[in-house]
């Protein structure tokens, strides 16, 4: 194969991998890079031992796929690499990083998962319910007569064993030395999921095992010996894999281990008597059929429906009606938590996600209660509670009961998104800032507490206004009129990336009441604009058009040349 051939393969798999960065789920992405990593270090390190010009050309297809990957997802990576040090994976703690680590007894879980409960609902183990990496019986037995394809049964071994450990999480100490040393490994949780690597080695390996024992090439003590190991597998560990977590509850299931047993010992029966004929090929692919089919039957069977707590009921059009800014807070179990973005209204909680930033969530949960001057200060006007069920105190008035699942309140209470604040409270940093907004005496109506900020003059006496003529997610415009120097402070979340214009000039943001953003005003009219363009996404922009335009062009010119080359040789 020609360098120039070998040059489009490496482009088809870095839009491959790019697709995967590109789904949004940095962990699954990187479980598949990893895959591809150790394969091509493989065949970097034998082609190397052989054939060193050879390995040279290797390395520079390497270096040219890692390239257009980083420039295909820079619109996505540049700006979630600034987020993540934002959030709270920033200093995720090893407990937390190593939770739902794969037990080693769970790893009996890969011969049946019918052994510790049907599904979520009856998982009865106490260990944090994982990704178990089911394979069945047929599918071990099969990986264990792999023999030919030496070199590439060394590469499915060595990621099979990556996996495997990677997956133990927190019971072995690679995963811990990962977290320590591999940069951006310790923004990770769920180690469990790496289990899916091994399970894709094992699936490859049951793959040539079955094309040998197509082919003759596996002989009866090698089918005999898989089989027996299997079978002794299945009666020494699963009693003793059941055994270690029964151990923690009382009255444990022991119907599931007797079933798992008979159903893995009547499979790998049932394999090796489908083995002495010639249609074993087919006997196997109906064998696997039923294992999957039976197993379909007892695991993962609950029954849910998707729409349940996101139905737009009268709520929710009472809410939308509503005029101004607000936001609203739901207590209500019978809405989902997403449910308030689907319809359109801003929620105090946000988008449910795992990477909220650090010190909003920090501040949100540390309000104290619903009605308390921090919860006020984030322009909740409105609570959704469950049907009669209140959830706040008499600050809270019912408003709308007409909805059949919840009750609106009004809080009477709620604080304007913007505010002119005279008084502000300086401080060094956040933790300074943290403790001066949970001060007795702090009222975020008449006082803002300020990162870096300059003190003010006693105000004067004047007229004030403040409203927006312009709002959206992404661009705000604010006139405001002050007597005298003051802040303009917003409940809005301090992030990098929002530019601020004062009259055509910009401004520095300034970081308020430890998670939000504030300006300084001198005296005088004012029109303020607000819009978010963070360098990260602009930077990303650009690297991915221009990776997408070189590689477009590339590809177009070697159509052309092929045609060209053809059209000589006709």
């Amino acid at each position: 194969m020609t360098l120039e051939n070998r040059t489009q393969w490496a482009t088809a798999l870095a839009a491959c991998l790019a697709l995967a960065v590109l789904a949004g789920h940095a962990q699954m992405a990187l479980i598949v890079g990893l895959a591809v990593a150790i394969g091509s270090l493989c065949k970097l390190i034998s082609t190397l031992r052989t054939d060193r010009q050879k390995a040279l050309r290797l390395g520079f297809l390497l270096a040219l796929t890692l390239g257009l990957v980083f420039g295909l997802t820079a619109i996505a990576t540049l700006p979630a690499t600034e987020m993540m040090q934002y959030t709270k994976r920033a200093a995720l703690s090893y407990e937390e990083a190593s939770r739902y680590s794969l037990p080693p007894s769970g790893l009996a879980g890969m011969l049946s998962p019918i052994l510790f409960g049907r599904g979520a609902r009856d998982f009865w183990p106490l260990w944090d319910r994982v990704e178990l990496g089911y394979l069945g019986a047929v599918t071990l037995f099969l990986a264990g007569l792999a023999t030919s394809n030496t070199r590439t049964r060394r590469f499915a071994y060595l990621l099979a064993g990556v996996g495997l450990v990677i997956s133990l999480g927190k019971y072995t100490p690679v995963h811990l030395w990962m977290y320590k040393y591999v940069p951006g490994f310790g923004h990770l949780r769920i180690p469990a999921r790496f289990i899916l690597l091994t399970n894709f080695a094992l699936a490859y390996l049951a793959g040539v095992g079955l094309q040998d024992w197509k082919l003759g090439q596996v002989t009866k003590l090698r089918l005999l010996g898989c089989g027996a190991s299997l079978m002794l597998l299945t009666i020494l560990l699963m009693p003793i894999a059941w055994s270690k977590a029964a151990a923690e509850i009382p009255n444990p299931p022991s119907y599931s281990l007797a079933l798992a047993v008979v159903v893995i010992l009547s499979t790998i029966g049932a394999t090796l008597i489908i083995g002495r004929y010639r249609w074993r090929a087919p006997g196997i692919a109906i064998l696997l059929a039923i294992e999957l089919i039976g197993l379909g039957s007892w695991v993962e069977v609950d029954v849910f429906d998707p729409n349940k707590g996101y139905g737009a009921g009268p709520a929710v059009k009472y809410l939308r009606d509503q005029t101004g800014t607000y936001r609203i807070d739901v207590a209500a179990t019978s809405w989902q938590p997403d449910a308030p973005t689907v319809h359109r209204l801003e929620t105090v909680s946000g988008l449910h996600n795992p990477l909220a930033l650090a010190n909003y969530d920090t501040y949100y949960w540390a309000v104290g209660y619903r009605g308390s001057s921090l919860y006020n200060f984030l322009n909740v006007r409105f609570l959704i509670t469950d049907k009669d069920t209140p959830a706040a105190d008499s600050t809270f008035v019912p408003v709308f009961d007409e909805d059949p699942d919840v009750d609106v309140y009004l809080n009477t209470n709620s604080q304007p998104r913007i505010s002119l604040i005279y008084k502000p409270i300086l401080v060094s940093d956040s933790a300074a800032a943290f403790d001066a907004i949970h001060a007795k005496d702090f009222d975020p109506r008449q006082e803002v507490v300020l990162e870096n900020g300059n003190a003010l003059p006693p105000r004067t006496d004047g007229e004030s206004k403040l409203y927006y003529t312009r709002r959206t997610s992404l661009e705000q415009t604010i006139v405001a009129i002050t007597p005298s120097p003051a802040y303009l402070v917003l409940s809005e979340v301090w992030y990098p990336g929002w530019i601020t214009l004062v009259n055509g000039h910009q401004v520095e943001i300034i970081r308020a009441n430890y998670a939000f953003r504030a300006v300084y005003l001198p005296a005088g009219d004012h029109k303020i604009e607000m819009y978010f363009q963070p360098k990260s996404w602009l930077l990303g922009l650009a690297t991915t058009l221009a990776t997408i335009v070189v590689t477009v062009v590339y590809i177009s010119w070697n159509l052309m040349a092929n045609k060209s080359l053809f059209e000589i040789r006709k």
